[in-house]
């Protein structure tokens, strides 16, 4: 917290002080050098009393930008004092005849016209707002008639216009012009000052360090060791930090807040260009039927192979296509696809990707793959059929597989975002059996016998077909 002292006996600003909000009364008094026996301290229209030295500035509620005035303590009139009196007298006659010499030079016209000081957009600072309790006067200046009727606002904007009187260098932190004439004229300072204060005031009473409204905050203050408090304040402590590392990140980081384009890369199948989306996350490379059937790989589909693809949706498995030339830049190499419906040509999975030995070099935007290397498809050259899965978009959970657009049961979300985890095995939950010749001669080539009866369950039983598995 910042806070500014306006020492109305001696006539000095101090500060403003940067203070901790664990500083006590009586730490602060010994700060500013206070005299509990000559003085006294005013802050927001509230004195601070020496039975309160114990608590911190912040339970007394001074919080932020804060003015605290220190005012002497009323005594018999000595002749010092009617000495100050007169002087002051005096200097407010003065005063108010240049302000009257000022009003007689000014033209008929412009008397009826508002000062010039109006149109100035008024920034008072908020060490200049507080307000410090005196007398009550009458709005003309003077001390206040029995008949009277004076507001707190009244007698808020009345004391702080005198305390810019007694006080020029705390009037100079006004920034607007003829402000030493202004302060002159009660009226006219609280017809065009008055309402900036009174609106910089409840700014300053409605605003905590914790962010909420002054009232939760005095109640929150005001037992603080309460469970239900102390939960509370926790809560608004970490809802702090969460917007300060929110605005940390949008001002250095902002780049994490941007979408980030899919890896595609180039290639070709018996001929035909295909544009191959590249997931690490999916476990086997994936072929869309509409694709199998125009690069002419439909008819050489294993059905037997039939199944439930799941990763943050689920699809049927049409089937599998063993072995066919896929050409990736001047390179021919072979691959084999899982046949899915869904609207991604084709996935190049992590099965292909380890059997190639592939990097995916992002630093160069580039994919090593089987010796060659072929560069990322700019943003320009993405599929624009690829979309996110609606209801992913709802709760803004990034997919980084096609997968995502095919309608996903609730188990198939859990599955884990990015990944296309594929069971190959047919839909049927009985437990298949298998001849125990079949399991002891896959088990004889070094494989567990749950592994071999995995393959078994993946290959409907066909022995061949489950070595081969076994061996990929």
């Amino acid at each position: 917290m910042n806070v500014t002292v306006s020492n109305e006996v001696t006539d000095e600003l101090l500060g403003p002080f940067e203070l901790s909000d664990d500083i006590t009364l009586m730490d602060f008094m010994a700060l500013i050098d206070f005299d509990e026996n000559e003085q006294a301290l005013w802050h927001n229209m509230r004195q601070l009393k020496s039975v309160d030295r114990e608590k911190t500035l912040m339970q007394l509620g001074i919080v932020g930008e804060s003015l605290v005035v220190v005012k002497a303590i009323k005594k018999k009139a000595t002749e010092g004092s009617t000495t100050r009196a007169s002087k002051a007298s005096a200097k407010a006659a003065k005063a108010a005849a240049k302000a009257a010499a000022v009003a007689r030079d000014t033209p008929a016209e412009q008397a009826t016209t508002v000062s010039p000081v109006a149109q100035v957009p008024v920034a008072v600072s908020p060490a200049v707002t507080a307000a410090v309790p005196t007398q009550p006067t009458s709005p003309s200046g003077g001390p206040a008639a029995a008949n009277d009727i004076i507001t707190p606002e009244d007698e808020y904007i009345e004391t702080f216009r005198k305390s810019l009187l007694n006080s020029p260098s705390l009037a100079s932190n006004i920034p607007i012009p003829g402000v030493n004439q202004l302060i002159q004229d009660s009226q006219l300072f609280k017809q065009l000052i008055g309402p900036v204060l009174l609106h910089r005031r409840a700014q300053q009473q409605a605003a905590n360090q914790m962010g909420t409204a002054q009232s939760e905050y005095v109640k929150l203050m005001s037992n603080p060791d309460d469970p239900s408090n102390q939960a509370r304040i926790s809560e608004l402590i970490n809802q702090q930090e969460i917007d300060e590392q929110l605005h940390k990140a949008m001002e250095y980081t902002p780049e994490v807040f941007a979408s980030v384009n899919m890896l595609y890369i180039n290639m070709e199948i018996n001929g035909h260009p295909v544009k191959a989306f590249v997931d690490s996350g999916a476990q086997s490379t994936i072929m869309s039927t509409a694709l199998a059937e125009r690069t002419g790989l439909g008819r050489l589909v294993d059905k037997r192979f039939r199944g439930i693809a799941r990763g943050v949706g689920k699809g049927e498995i049409i089937g599998r296509v063993h072995a066919a030339q896929v050409k990736i830049e001047t390179q021919f190499i072979p691959c084999s696809f899982i046949v899915l419906d869904t609207n991604v040509d084709l996935l190049l999975g992590l099965d292909m990707l380890r059997r190639y030995q592939a990097c995916v070099d992002l630093k160069e935007n580039v994919l090593k793959i089987a010796g060659i290397v072929t560069p990322f498809l700019p943003e320009a050259e993405i599929p624009k059929h690829f979309d996110m899965d609606p209801s992913a978009e709802a709760t803004n959970l990034p997919s980084t597989s096609p997968l995502g657009n095919q309608k996903a049961a609730p188990e198939a979300r859990d599955a884990g975002v990015g990944s296309a985890l594929l069971n190959r095995s047919t839909p049927a939950t009985a437990e298949r059996t298998h001849a125990e010749e079949d399991v002891r001669r896959l088990m004889d080539l070094g494989f567990s016998r749950a592994e071999v009866l995995k393959a078994l369950d993946h290959s409907q039983g066909n022995a061949e077909y489950a070595a081969a598995f076994l061996f990929q």
